[in-house]
């Protein structure tokens, strides 16, 4: 279950995304959630939606998420109707999908600030006519947090640090926002 903080800020990013952005399957979507927390933490110290992303063979995965639609989750499923469409079969005889959301509800901006709106509508148009394939690529170019984890299959399934996202700062800029990210966590775990 998504963290109820986290629950309505994620669903409607990626109402915003399915609704913003063509060819907007699973895959895809995973990879435009990335750039908007990665590139929110680069920014503020802080992701968007809360989730934490593995270093998968196709790029990095809202492991979360991912569960969610696998299960079609209760509170998922009162957002997202999950439609799957086969694309061809593998050697095996098995069944190939695309798996695209479709929302059952309208996107709400008020759960965002206005630099996470900038955010979502910069990163759609920049990816709005991308394949998943293309969004995979452009996650595993050299030197991604998702490249230094997954280290040639060695990092497969770990977590990426959202840490990683500061390694192209100055060294300043990056002791601010380790800071900033530092005081929240402190923050949160002092409530819990």
């Amino acid at each position: 279950m998504l963290i109820k903080r986290y629950k309505e800020k994620a669903f409607n990013a990626i109402t915003y995304f399915t609704q913003h952005t063509n060819f907007c399957y699973k895959k895809k979507l995973y990879k435009l959630l990335y750039l908007l927390d990665f590139e929110h933490f680069q920014q503020t110290g802080r992701s968007v939606t809360g989730f934490s992303y593995s270093a998968w063979k196709m790029g990095p995965v809202p492991v979360e998420l991912h569960n969610q639609i696998e299960k079609n989750a209760d509170d998922f499923a009162e957002y997202f109707g999950i439609v799957k469409q086969k694309i061809a079969e593998d050697a095996e005889g098995n069944d190939i999908e695309s798996v695209f959301l479709a929302s059952k509800k309208v996107f709400e901006p008020k759960y965002f600030s206005e630099r996470q709106l900038e955010l979502l509508k910069d990163i759609a148009n920049r990816f709005d006519i991308s394949t998943g394939k293309e969004m995979e690529d452009f996650t595993h170019r050299q030197d991604t947090p998702w490249d230094k984890v997954w280290n040639n299959g060695l990092g497969r399934q770990l977590e990426i640090p959202y840490e990683y996202a500061l390694d192209d700062l100055e060294p300043d800029e990056r002791e601010i926002i380790l800071d900033i990210a530092n005081e929240r966590q402190a923050f949160i775990e002092n409530y819990k």
